[in-house]
């Protein structure tokens, strides 16, 4: 047997490389923590678009707790947070998947991070604000 690297009639060896990711397949979950965190994203902006569209025409309607309007927004924001959190424990459960690809989960957790933080903040802040 010849030992030379580069002498093409050799037959190969086995190697200890692990195995190419290129035969791994995306996660579901990862997916679809991907897919809602866009989702409630874009929920979460447009109910606060929303809401600040109302307090700019009416102050009057969101400053009462009983009107249809302040409800509506606020269900709306309650239940995309909701989502934002599911969508982050998706993500997090296809971090523990083994033999997929994990790119979409981290995607899913940041974005889905990302707006947990953001709407916590606009909310403190317009609590601070009065």
């Amino acid at each position: 047997m010849n030992d030379d690297p580069f002498d093409p009639y050799q037959t190969p060896r086995s190697s200890s490389r692990p195995a190419a990711r290129d035969d791994q397949t995306h996660s579901w979950l990862g997916i679809v923590s991907f897919i809602g965190s866009l989702i409630s994203g874009g929920g979460v902006f447009v109910t606060f678009i929303v809401a600040g569209v109302l307090a700019a025409n009416d102050p009057a309607v969101m400053e009462d707790d009983t009107s249809p309007a302040a409800i509506i927004v606020g269900l709306g924001i309650m239940g995309f947070a909701a989502c934002s959190f599911i969508t982050f424990g998706l993500g997090l459960g296809c971090m523990f998947q083994a033999n997929h690809k994990k790119i979409f989960g981290i995607l899913g957790m940041i974005f889905s991070g990302l707006i947990i933080l953001g709407t916590v903040a606009l909310l403190i802040v317009g609590l601070a604000m009065g």
